[in-house]
C-alpha cells in the first residue's frame, strides 16, 4: 500500500483512550479479502436445515462426495453456514456446475467467494437447477420462449444447448436459480394465439 493510501486510512481512524467507556476503535469500512495470496478458491455454503450440523461429519462426507483432486479444507462460520477453501478453480468449478447438492436430505446453496468479499455478508438465497420444462405446444418451441419461462421461474442461468439440435424432444431444460424461500412454481399457464391456454409442467432436476 502507497504512502499516502496509509495516510487517507489513517485520517478516517476514530480512536478512543482506555480511559473511556469501553476502550473503543472505529475504522473505516475495508473489504476484508480472505482469499488474497493464498491459492484459495473459495465458496459459501448453506445447509437448508434447522437441525444441528456435526461440522467434522459434514466435511468428511462433502468431500467424500465431491473428490476434489486438490483437496478442500471447511470452517463453520454460522450453525448452517460453511466456508470451504478448494485448492483448483477446476474443483470448484465442477462442484457448482453439477449442483445442488444434499446432505442428509437437505439442500445445500452454495455460492462462489469473489475476491475481497466478507463471507458473513453473503445471502445464500437462491439455488441453481435444471428444470424440464414439459407439455409446451406447437408453435411455442423456440429458445426464446424457453427463455421467458426461465425467466418466469427465477434467474435464468442457460438453456441446454441440446434443445434444438433437431432431435425429437419430450421435454426442454433450463438452469434457473429459484429463490428458496418462495414455493416453487410446478406449472404455468401459456396464451395461444388463437386465445386458448395451455399448461406447461416444470420438474426440477439436479
Amino acid at each position: 500500500m502507497a504512502t499516502t493510501d496509509i495516510s487517507d486510512l489513517c485520517a478516517n481512524l476514530t480512536l478512543a483512550d482506555v480511559d473511556d467507556e469501553d476502550g473503543s476503535m472505529q475504522i473505516p469500512d475495508v473489504p476484508v479479502d480472505h482469499a488474497a495470496g493464498d491459492g484459495g478458491y473459495y465458496a459459501m455454503c448453506r445447509v437448508v436445515t434447522n437441525k444441528q450440523i456435526r461440522f467434522q461429519f459434514f466435511q468428511d462426507t462433502m468431500a467424500l462426495v465431491w473428490q476434489p483432486a486438490m483437496g478442500l479444507t471447511m470452517r463453520q462460520l454460522q450453525p448452517q453456514r460453511f466456508l470451504i477453501r478448494f485448492y483448483h478453480d477446476a474443483d470448484i468449478s465442477r462442484v457448482l456446475a453439477e449442483g445442488p447438492w444434499t446432505y442428509e436430505q437437505c439442500l445445500l446453496i452454495m455460492q462462489r467467494l469473489q475476491p475481497g468479499e466478507d463471507p458473513e455478508n453473503v445471502v445464500l438465497q437462491f439455488a441453481e437447477f435444471w428444470v424440464q420444462i414439459h407439455s409446451l405446444p406447437t408453435g411455442f418451441r423456440s429458445e426464446i420462449v424457453v427463455s421467458a419461462i426461465g425467466m418466469f421461474l427465477g434467474n435464468l442461468v442457460c438453456v441446454d444447448e441440446r434443445n434444438f439440435d433437431g432431435g425429437m424432444r419430450m421435454f426442454y431444460r433450463i438452469r434457473v436459480a429459484i429463490d428458496v424461500s418462495k414455493p416453487l412454481k410446478k406449472q404455468m399457464k401459456l396464451k395461444k394465439g388463437n386465445a386458448t391456454w395451455a399448461f406447461i409442467d416444470f420438474r426440477p432436476r439436479g
